[in-house]
């Protein structure tokens, strides 16, 4: 077998393969939440950056803790941080319970871009039942749910 045919069998085995389906369309959702966030005035902040967003708690987090839940190295969430600090949407202050460390909390930008994307979230929610009908939506819904809890009888 060449390198070339190889390929090839893998495209065509994975062409309609469920995960590559999944995670083109967590691609798409994330495209279309993103763009219409910066429509309404968030044009700095990109899909990765959703990942601070998720993972905050409403006190404070600190950025080991964003990364642990993210699953994502300290360093790659520090950098998010960093640029949502800059953008303005993030505070960064010491922990008052520890000195040494700093938590993560929205400023009222960042308390803003929450309930902007909620919103849209919701938004775009309602076309998707427009476009697939309620029931195919909650069936949908139900299917991944179903699949996050699945494991595989190894």
């Amino acid at each position: 077998m060449t390198e070339e045919s190889a390929l090839q069998q893998l495209a065509d085995a994975g062409s309609d393969e469920l995960g590559r389906l999944l995670l083109r369309a967590v691609r798409a959702v994330n495209e279309q939440v993103i763009g219409r966030l910066a429509a309404l005035g968030h044009p700095e902040v990109r899909g990765p950056h959703t990942a601070v967003f998720a993972n905050l708690d409403p006190g404070g987090t600190r950025a080991v803790m964003l990364a642990q839940r993210a699953g994502m190295t300290r360093q790659a969430m520090s950098t998010l941080i960093r640029e949502l600090e800059t953008a303005g949407y993030l505070q960064v202050s010491p922990d008052p319970a520890d000195g040494r460390a700093a938590l993560v909390r929205l400023t009222p930008l960042g308390e803003k871009f929450c309930s902007d994307a909620a919103t849209v979230i919701t938004e775009l929610e309602a076309e998707w039942a427009q476009h697939l009908g309620d029931a195919d939506l909650t069936h949908l819904r139900k299917s991944l749910h179903a699949l996050i809890g699945y494991t595989s009888p190894a």
